[in-house]
């Protein structure tokens, strides 16, 4: 085993195929780091980090399996698995990208043919960065020990100085996580030809459990915009798409089996959709809102535009009601 990092590239570039990255252990002196992979960047655009990992296997870490820190990587066939909290009983993450430094590149992140899996605090988390998650799983993540809130499996955030995350999801499985399967904060994405299921709630509250959770970026206070094609979208708990303020079209997807909040028995909506600060705009199309807790859609103050779409098995099929003193818009466009 390694202490602090087990391999670290600093403004320089590593290419590592078949190679076993394990059983790294905090600083002695600190307890911190403790990073299987460490990509940094440096402040020089003519010197930045790039790194190649094909058919690797990184276990065993503590606080986050890999770190790419303004810089590039690219994983393809690479499996993250059995990622430990930090001593303080933070973080635990798989994969993470951030911008990084006094002026810091935006990190570039590929993800193929992956596995990341058996962490805490997130499958995978990004700020600011451009990201490509393709053919691959992210699966038995766990709420982060110290503050018992979060584990969703893919999170995606703005950043203050390297701007909006923009987000390809293809052909990929997130199963067996906690909070949310997928949380957006402000970001730019394309989830496609994917599945999204079996979210718990937080321990902390039994609040939470949404499929896929969209929110405005604290950052920039900017909407998500969000196209989801082609998912499927079961067991969650409250909503199985919750949307505030944000720009969301769905298309050729199902979103079934969406259990009411743990912490209270409330919600249990396949999509819900709210306008806080700004309107919410959601436009759903060829897909199925099928056996909810509670209602198919609901629509807190929103405008929604509906066709060629199936909802059925559900107690209330649509359900609105004026939310920031906006009043709800539904938009029948035929065929449901």
């Amino acid at each position: 085993g390694s202490h602090a990092f087990g391999v670290f590239a600093l403004a320089s570039n590593i290419d590592m195929e078949g190679t076993t990255v394990g059983a790294t252990v905090p600083d002695g002196l600190d307890q911190i780091w403790g990073w299987g992979v460490m990509v940094e960047g440096s402040t020089d655009p003519q010197l930045p980090s790039e790194a190649s990992l094909r058919h690797c296997l990184v276990e065993d870490s503590t606080g986050a399996g890999v770190a790419v820190y303004s810089g590039k990587a690219t994983l393809e066939g690479v499996r993250v698995r059995d990622t430990q909290p930090e001593p303080s009983g933070q973080f635990g993450r798989g994969l993470q990208a951030v911008a990084w430094g006094e002026t810091p590149l935006r990190p570039e992140l590929t993800v193929r043919g992956s596995v990341i899996e058996t962490c805490y605090a997130q499958g995978i988390l990004v700020t600011g960065t451009d990201l490509v998650v393709d053919r691959t799983v992210v699966q038995d993540v766990a709420a982060e020990p110290a503050s018992e809130a979060w584990g969703p499996g893919i999170e995606l955030a703005a950043d203050l100085e390297s701007g909006r995350t923009d987000a390809t999801i293809s052909a990929t499985l997130v199963q067996r996580v906690t909070g949310s399967g997928v949380r957006v904060f402000g970001a730019d994405v394309e989830i496609g030809r994917s599945v999204v299921r079996d979210v718990a709630p937080r321990l902390l509250d039994g609040h939470l459990g949404e499929g896929i959770a969209l929110y405005r970026s604290h950052q920039l206070n900017q909407p998500a915009v969000v196209e989801v094609r082609g998912t499927v979208v079961d067991q969650s708990h409250g909503a199985g798409m919750l949307a505030f303020d944000a720009d969301v079209s769905v298309e050729g997807s199902v979103i079934r089996s969406t259990a009411p909040r743990a912490a209270d028995e409330s919600m249990g909506d396949a999509v819900a959709t709210a306008t806080l600060e700004s309107t919410a705009h959601i436009r759903i199309s060829s897909s199925q809102l099928v056996g909810a807790a509670r209602a198919g859609l609901s629509n807190f103050g929103g405008a929604v535009e509906l066709g060629d779409s199936l909802l059925e098995c559900n107690p209330i099929d649509l359900h609105g009601e004026p939310w920031s003193d906006s009043p709800p818009i539904f938009d029948d466009l035929g065929g449901n």
